[in-house]
């Protein structure tokens, strides 16, 4: 959109041209890595659930320094402002980076599903395969029939995890929440202000993306060519 943001008109007109498709996910960046300009994940995902598509958010970027609310139950309109309560702002699924939040390095990553995305087998009603399976997986094995375990976590973790890696995540996670959000956001707004009032005053420095007054709310996160001799410097 004009705003750097995801152009909400555009996939309006996308979702409806697939509406009697079967299967339709909308993936995105719950904030842009290259300009730092965050989405309004649960007016998208409101957007995506009104044509019967999966919301699907990669929160690698935007993980440290933004709330993570899965179970949204307000969004905010970007035309008017006003806030929304609607039951369909959730998001399904969210991919998270934990190894960039402070104290994250050497963590796992974590993938966090809505359970109505794991289905079971029609014909069996059984619990269904995964992704990828391993010790730890089986419920039970006989010369005709296995079974997988019903609990999906225990599932979807074949083999010997991480467990070190694991607990630093959680610590992480902790301390991300002890800091809390609205001190994370708010000094991040006064770095970004900060850095974009600096930069903008330098004349071979061109910043990628919108400008802070047009822009859509955004991470500290710049990027940028730098100009010399009538063409930009190769890096």
């Amino acid at each position: 959109g004009d705003d750097g943001g995801i152009d909400v008109k555009h996939l309006q007109q996308e979702l409806k041209a697939r509406a009697n498709r079967k299967y339709k996910i909308g993936a995105f960046s719950a904030a842009s890595n290259i300009t730092g300009i965050v989405c309004n994940t649960s007016y998208i995902s409101h957007l995506l659930h009104s044509h019967n598509a999966i919301a699907i958010f990669d929160y690698a970027c935007a993980g440290p320094y933004e709330a993570i609310d899965v179970n949204a139950t307000t969004y905010t309109c970007p035309n008017t402002g006003e806030v929304v309560v609607d039951r369909n702002c959730y998001m399904d699924a969210v991919i998270l980076s934990p190894h960039k939040f402070v104290g994250g390095p050497q963590t796992p990553g974590v993938l966090v599903l809505n359970r109505k995305l794991f289905g079971e087998d029609e014909a069996s009603h059984a619990p269904p395969a995964p992704a990828s399976a391993g010790g730890g997986t089986v419920f039970f094995v006989t010369e005709r029939d296995h079974r997988y375990l019903k609990n999906v976590e225990d599932r979807e973790e074949g083999g010997t995890p991480g467990i070190v890696e694991s607990v630093r995540c959680g610590l992480a996670f902790r301390l991300k929440d002890a800091v809390s959000t609205a001190v994370i956001e708010r000094r991040e707004e006064e770095i970004m202000q900060k850095i974009s009032k600096v930069w903008a005053g330098v004349d071979n420095l061109l910043l990628l993306g919108p400008s802070c007054e047009v822009a859509a709310r955004r991470l500290p996160i710049f990027s940028f060519l730098i100009r010399a001799h009538g063409r930009y410097l190769h890096y």
